[in-house]
């Protein structure tokens, strides 16, 4: 019997393996690694490595990019002579292939989980992420780091672990600065984890440690950003170099949602909508300020900031949960019914059925939900328009566990 479990076991793993390749296949096809044509941010992740290349690390560690990102990518073009945009694409389809490792070694401690069930996230993992496998962006790094430092915090209870994983959770964020949305979460499960009477001072310390591991390694990154700038500098995407010095290149992304979601326009979705149109409305309308803040925005819009968010967490999130099982963004049943918002409501009420018979389940372990749950609510109040599927493969694995079980019964 155990003989002909391993058996099963090894097919399993073997059939993924296939699909793992296939996905990387499928992806390189789609955007072929040696292609001249940039893709999405492609263009502004090559010019902070160009950047980077020709005046130094701290100058570019002061704009406040992707530094960790922008620093591997060079280094890897340098080691293997590949143009930096072929560097990010390679480092893209690496990490890849790691996250999907450390996705596996992640779910074995979630309890009552099969060996299949782990390895059918896995598969979801590659649908979800096989856009992205093979484009010159952060996100396969940065998620691996992610990974790499809840499998930490999963597996040990060792007090050196704590602070190496909110190392690792900054890495990821020097990556990807949206990890930072993790934080809460990471810290709700360490506390919480395994928490009784008397190791609660054992529970609170380890969070202390990883709290002052991340904060440390968070300060002393912003230091250029803030003596060359005087402020906190995050990654806004609006600029462009001349020689070494930064200046604004047009209309930030921010304006660009806020101009989406408050100006009458014809656009059914905002990836239809160029910047240029911005700049114009904003010639035009010198009165209307679109450059809001975030506090700024929701204290003036409320109204509106409440119902995209409750869009975002309630009709997007589970469309995009169970979209790799199911059917997928623009497939013929989304063509058939010709209606977005149709397909969120009946993904809504599908996922709803799903997690009311696996209730059990996700009530039994709602620790380790936390972290991916804390985080997807936290960019939908933090979208100004809607979800990017990007933003989610941090968390998307994790949450099509009760899918999962669903389809395993």
């Amino acid at each position: 019997m155990l003989g002909s479990q391993l058996k099963k076991e090894k097919y399993i793993a073997y059939i993924s393996l296939v699909f793992i390749l296939f996905t990387v296949i499928f992806a390189l096809i789609k955007h072929p690694l040696f292609s001249l044509k940039e893709i999405g941010d492609e263009g502004y992740y090559r010019t902070e490595v160009d950047y980077f290349a020709r005046y130094g690390a701290y100058h570019s560690l002061a704009q406040g990019t992707s530094f960790l990102y922008t620093w591997q990518v060079f280094l890897f073009s340098k080691l293997f002579f590949t143009s930096h945009l072929v560097g990010a694409r390679i480092l893209s389809i690496t990490f890849f292939l790691i996250c999907c490792k450390l996705l596996l070694k992640c779910l074995q401690y979630f309890p009552n989980i099969s060996y299949g069930e782990r390895y059918l996230c896995v598969i979801f993992y590659c649908i979800i992420s096989k856009d992205w496998l093979t484009i010159g962006l952060p996100n396969m790094v940065g998620i691996s780091f992610f990974l790499a430092g809840f499998y930490l915090i999963l597996r040990s209870k060792n007090y050196k672990w704590a602070a190496l994983s909110g190392l690792l959770l900054f890495m990821s964020f020097a990556c990807k600065p949206l990890a930072l949305f993790t934080l809460p979460g990471f810290l709700f499960f360490i506390f919480f984890k395994e928490l009784k009477k008397e190791t609660w001072h054992r529970n609170a310390f380890r969070t202390l440690l990883f709290t002052i591991s991340f904060c440390a390694c968070f300060i002393v990154y912003h230091i250029p950003g803030y003596l060359t700038f005087n402020k906190l500098m995050l990654e806004d995407k609006i600029h462009e170099y001349v020689g070494d010095k930064r200046v604004n290149s047009g209309p930030g992304r921010r304006e660009v949602e806020i101009y989406f979601v408050l100006v009458p326009n014809t656009h059914k979705n905002i990836y239809t909508l160029n910047y240029e149109e911005v700049e114009e409305y904003k010639i035009k309308h010198p009165e209307v300020n679109l450059n809001l803040s975030y506090a700024e925005y929701i204290k003036k819009y409320y109204y509106l900031w409440l119902k995209i968010s409750l869009n975002n967490i309630c009709l997007l999130l589970p469309y995009y949960v169970q979209g790799g099982f199911f059917f997928q963004k623009w497939t013929f049943v989304n063509r058939w019914i010709n209606n977005i918002q149709v397909i969120y409501i009946i993904s809504t009420l599908l996922l709803s059925a799903i997690l009311y018979t696996q209730r059990k389940y996700i009530w039994q372990n709602y620790l380790y939900f936390i972290m991916p749950f804390s985080y997807a609510a936290l960019i939908g109040f933090y979208s100004f328009n809607h979800y990017e599927i990007n933003w989610l493969l941090l968390c998307l694995p994790f949450l099509a566990l009760p899918v999962v079980k669903f389809l395993n019964n």
